[in-house]
């Protein structure tokens, strides 16, 4: 089976695990950015079927600060860190000219490091990228009832397999591929150091990234946007954040419906039959749109 390499990068004095699928294809590396809670490996089944279509396409997948095997510090405000994060471990494997690809927060990150590093990206393919509507910069935020179900997430687990078969029938990962589930599972804990394992994203540092994501800073974004000038394709699920509430809230889009126009060069797809978990529902269909190249 295509197995990438594992990688461990200091980019800036901090430690990231990058996993490099390498290729010799002429095609521009693919770079990919995990959302809120998950890791790198959750792309293994999108980057395998990319180079069914694509054979020996390079793919890279970082782990985000604080997820997985990555630098778990971070600032109190992680979302501009994280496209700088993305700016130092790129200029470290010395990559540029990329096709970056992010989902939710890891979206939000590629067009922030794509922005301050004119170059590092061709083109970006952003899945229900986390920009919210623009007013909701410092007029917003996550509701608490939902900021204290993510602390309390359980965090001790016997093995990969126990968590696994807990997830497989429980929203959202029920309607995940049982592929990307058993991905996540495999490659999301670490050991506890009691004979057990925990998450390698823990419940805080996700619970941190909801709480500070609507920050009035964080509204820089779309001066970000703004300046980008390259290809966007902005792929959002069919679920509207809008009125949504509870569990309903974390499968619907947290992507502006207007974003696509706020770039200089995008398109705007709406995927109607999938959740906010795209890469994680449909990998095929991500990887088709990947390969179709950047919008005209």
């Amino acid at each position: 089976m295509d197995q990438p390499v594992t990688r461990f990068v200091d980019a800036a004095g901090a430690a990231f695990c990058v996993y490099d699928w390498p290729g010799a294809s002429p095609l521009p590396p693919v770079v990919f950015c995990h959302a809120t809670s998950f890791h790198a490996r959750v792309w293994d089944q999108t980057i395998r079927a990319l180079r069914t279509l694509q054979p020996g396409r390079r793919c890279l997948a970082l782990d985000t600060r604080g997820h997985g095997r990555s630098v778990k510090e971070g600032p109190p405000n992680p979302w501009p860190q994280a496209g700088r994060d993305l700016i130092d471990v790129m200029g470290a494997l010395n990559l540029s000219g990329a096709l970056g690809v992010g989902h939710s927060f890891g979206g939000h990150a590629l067009i922030r490091g794509a922005a301050a590093a004119p170059g590092l990206f061709n083109a970006v393919v952003l899945l229900d990228p986390t920009v919210f509507i623009r007013h909701a910069y410092g007029g917003w935020r996550m509701p608490e009832a939902m900021i204290a179900v993510t602390r309390k997430r359980r965090n001790q687990w016997a093995s990969a397999d126990e968590m696994f078969e807990r997830f497989a029938s429980r929203s959202p990962f029920s309607r995940w591929r049982p592929a990307v589930l058993r991905d996540y599972c495999d490659y999301g804990l670490e050991p506890d150091g009691a004979g057990g394992f925990r998450l390698a994203c823990a419940p805080e540092t996700e619970a941190g990234i909801y709480t500070t994501g609507s920050l009035p800073e964080n509204g820089a974004i779309y001066a970000d946007v703004a300046a980008l000038d390259i290809p966007a394709r902005v792929i959002r699920c069919g679920i509207a954040r809008h009125g949504a509430e509870g569990a309903e809230m974390m499968l619907s889009s947290p992507t502006a419906p207007d974003l696509a126009a706020h770039f200089k060069h995008a398109e705007d797809v709406v995927l109607a039959d999938t959740s906010h978990f795209i890469p994680m529902e449909a990998p095929e269909r991500v990887a088709a749109l990947i390969a179709s190249g950047p919008p005209a």
